[in-house]
């Protein structure tokens, strides 16, 4: 899973402490230990603000960049999806990261743990809205733990082709439906076609730093 920045921080906080003559008398005593902690909690908060390249991603090819957009085509691939009911994009993607999430973390038969991978997507659909986390690429249909939560169900998705707008930022709802906006209309003046709607992605933990994260819109073009 995505790591958290707090044991890192604990760490940094407790290694100084000892280095500065305060906190545990193990920590006072052992400046070494002290040193290892702060150093230990250094790497954890960088890991924290850049997960996504310690992550696996789908396979794609970039076939151009037009108007401020890559054109993908990405591989078939295996996805975990759940579709919910939620009144805002923001609520939807708190309750479907958390459905999902329990999925990948042994809420499934056989209680197996699954990597967690990016990015993750969500699309709003008549239905409501659908989240999808991308599986392991060494993963097969078959072989993939069943989910115990109905609503969530695996899929395979064949070959597709998206426009794509780049971006960091925050996840908020208003900055990614302001950006789908955004990238309907570059894709209309660049002479191509949507065909279908647009999708956010995000590819880092919502504990990194807004300005450090690769936040994605797609659209599917034909």
């Amino acid at each position: 899973m995505y790591a958290s920045p707090l044991a890192g921080i604990s760490a940094i906080g407790l290694g100084l402490a000892g280095l500065l003559g305060k906190g545990p008398s193990l920590l006072r005593e052992r400046p070494l230990v002290s040193v290892a902690l702060v150093c230990g909690g250094s790497v954890l908060v960088a890991k924290s603000q850049l997960d996504r390249f310690f992550l696996e991603e789908p396979d794609y090819k970039v076939e151009r960049e037009v108007n401020g957009l890559e054109i993908r085509t990405y591989a078939p691939r295996l996805v975990a999806e759940t579709t919910v009911e939620a009144p805002s994009f923001d609520e939807a993607r708190k309750l479907g990261f958390q459905r999902l999430a329990g999925y990948l973390f042994g809420d499934n038969v056989p209680e197996e743990r699954l990597s967690m991978t990016t990015p993750v997507t969500l699309t709003e659909s008549p239905a409501g809205y659908v989240m999808r986390f991308q599986m392991p690429k060494h993963e097969r249909y078959a072989s993939l733990p069943r989910p115990r939560d109905p609503r969530v169900v695996l899929r395979r998705l064949p070959r597709d082709r998206v426009a794509v707008l780049r971006f960091s930022g925050t996840y908020a709802g208003a900055k990614i439906e302001a950006k789908e906006r955004e990238l309907l209309e570059r894709v209309e003046a660049c002479g191509l076609q949507a065909a279908g709607q647009p999708s956010f992605a995000g590819y880092d933990s919502p504990t990194a730093l807004p300005p450090l994260r690769r936040v994605e819109v797609w659209v599917p073009i034909s």
